[in-house]
């Protein structure tokens, strides 16, 4: 599989001093193509409201830039930053669903599956140059905070974050976490959160565009509904 025709950058922000980078993947939705990225790179934490103005970009097409029409994110995220539910998936504007190729890169996507698998995780440490980091190893638990978060072997931090975690479950090509931080306390290790119930029903709200998922908030950008 060329995780590059999957996999894009994400910026947001109102202004350059609030703008920020983050990498992103292309995922499939029964009904939707989506995208999956950090939900802090969509969700200011700080200003406890939301990025408006959200463009995504292909790695290899870079020039042409698409807007998402809404956003599904964990409540606990939102209302209690649990970085355990750090991931957002972005239901992207029409004419991007048009777009055939991109639709055939995106990546199948699998939640609930066992702990301490196999990964290769991807990102762009260089904004400027698109070529993507990768790092693989199998993934450890965090006994450090103690959380739900697991953690693979990652020399590359920058730009990381939001980017995929790949892995092969059943025969299947799966993408079944994303990067969100690493930790002073830990060298060289990439963390990302478990992909659970909580993440299967917000990823169920994006592609359904359904505001009936008591876990998770559906929320559609200025403009776009």
């Amino acid at each position: 599989m060329q995780i590059t025709n999957a996999s894009g950058i994400i910026a947001s922000g109102r202004t350059l001093a609030e703008r920020q980078v983050a990498s992103a993947s292309i995922i499939k939705g029964k009904n939707h193509t989506l995208v999956a990225t950090a939900a802090h790179c969509i969700y200011d934490l700080n200003r406890i409201k939301y990025h408006e103005n959200i463009l995504f970009s292909i790695s290899e097409d870079v020039e042409v830039k698409y807007r998402p029409m809404a956003v599904a994110i964990p409540k606990d995220f939102v209302e209690n930053t649990y970085l355990e539910y750090d991931t957002c998936f972005l239901v992207m504007e029409e004419r991007f669903n048009t777009v055939e190729a991109y639709r055939k890169a995106a990546l199948e996507v699998a939640f609930n599956l066992p702990k301490n698998l196999r990964y290769s995780i991807y990102g762009y440490p260089n904004e400027s140059n698109l070529i993507p980091a990768k790092a693989e190893g199998k993934a450890v638990k965090d006994t450090y905070k103690n959380s739900s978060l697991q953690g693979v072997s990652c020399f590359e931090k920058d730009g990381m974050s939001g980017g995929p975690w790949i892995t092969t479950y059943k025969e299947s090509v799966v993408q079944n976490s994303l990067s969100i931080l690493s930790m002073n306390s830990v060298e060289n290790i990439m963390w990302g959160p478990y992909w659970g119930k909580v993440i299967e029903c917000t990823y169920k709200a994006a592609d359904e565009l359904q505001l009936d998922y008591p876990d998770v908030q559906l929320h559609f950008f200025s403009g776009r509904r």
